[in-house]
């Protein structure tokens, strides 16, 4: 298990792509148990200044039909669906 730079435990990455780098910043990955992306975070980098502009966590829950429930956006606003 790794570690995002806010502290956010990074679950189920092994084999999986858990992190990337580009020219805007850092985005990690974490994942449930069936493989599912759970978590990404988000962090922005002002490389001039070298100092982070903002972390941003999106996670999102799944049923057991593996499709989105529910999707938890960096703002604290969510959406959620029924699954019908």
């Amino acid at each position: 298990m790794g570690q995002a730079p806010n502290g956010e435990p990074q679950h189920f990455v092994l084999g999986r792509l858990a992190w990337v780098e580009d020219r805007s910043g850092r985005r990690f990955s974490s994942f449930d148990a069936r493989g599912r992306q759970a978590t990404d975070v988000r962090v922005v980098l002002d490389r001039e200044h070298e100092t982070t502009l903002g972390t941003y966590v999106r996670r999102r829950e799944h049923d057991d039909l593996d499709r989105e429930t529910a999707h938890y956006f960096p703002d604290a606003s969510y959406c959620t669906s029924a699954g019908t």
